[in-house]
């Protein structure tokens, strides 16, 4: 169409004409997709089940292995734990300057003491005998437990000399104060270790206080005593 023949035309004609053009214009646009992108935001990879940072683990350096088929162990919180737990199966008497620990899991309890000697840890660990190779074996327990301390290569001999009879809530079991050298050359930066076990009802419960020597040593009767002061529930015994 020539620009005289525009001009010529009626103006409701024009008018016509321009909305026409313009709806063309609109819908061509419409159909196009050039230059646009789309994003497409994918979900966070599941996090695996009961995964614990490497450095946090909730078990006591040292300990033994854990049997298959063990609940998942749990890292918690001072006060609540990873997740909740069931009532206690025991009762204790708390000294008055050990503070909550970290339990969860197999942790049935958790203290930890400060003092100018330094710093150490209690905890309260229950295992089943079942499925466990050498669980309830004291010597080759007390043997692991004096080797982190920095006492190496003891022969049977020494640790008998090192386990005593121990009785927990009138279950018999074995105990150990193991107290590491106090060279100033020890790689292990003198520590020192208080452990007893005992079996009940197809369970090994261990009970232990590690960490720097002089506040180790000085915490023997207070350990002790914790230990008279454990009561359990629901033994098969009657207790």
């Amino acid at each position: 169409m020539s620009s005289r023949s525009f001009y010529a035309m009626k103006p409701e004609h024009c008018l016509a004409l321009l909305l026409g053009f313009s709806l063309f214009l609109t819908l061509a646009g419409c159909g196009s997709r050039d230059g646009i992108e789309t994003y497409q935001v994918g979900k966070r990879p599941a996090e695996k089940a009961n995964e614990i940072p490497e450095g946090n683990s909730p078990i006591p350096a040292g300990h033994p292995p854990i049997p298959a088929g063990h609940p998942p162990i749990m890292s918690g919180s001072p006060s609540t734990g990873g997740l909740p737990q069931k009532a206690s199966p025991l009762t204790y008497k708390k000294p008055a300057d050990w503070q909550p620990g970290r339990t969860g899991g197999m942790r049935r309890a958790a203290f930890l003491i400060t003092a100018d000697q330094g710093r150490a840890e209690v905890t309260v660990i229950d295992l089943p005998i079942q499925g466990a190779s050498g669980i309830s074996d004291v010597a080759a327990n007390v043997r692991r437990w004096a080797g982190q301390v920095g006492l190496q290569n003891l022969d049977d001999r020494q640790l008998e000399e090192l386990t005593h009879p121990v009785e927990i809530d009138g279950f018999a079991g074995k105990q150990t104060v193991l107290l590491g050298p106090e060279t100033e050359g020890s790689t292990t930066g003198r520590l020192g270790l208080l452990a007893a076990m005992i079996e009940r009802d197809g369970v090994v419960w261990f009970f232990k206080l590690t960490g720097d020597r002089s506040l180790v040593a000085s915490q023997r009767e207070t350990f002790a005593d914790f230990l008279k002061s454990v009561k359990f529930s629901g033994s098969k015994n009657g207790r």
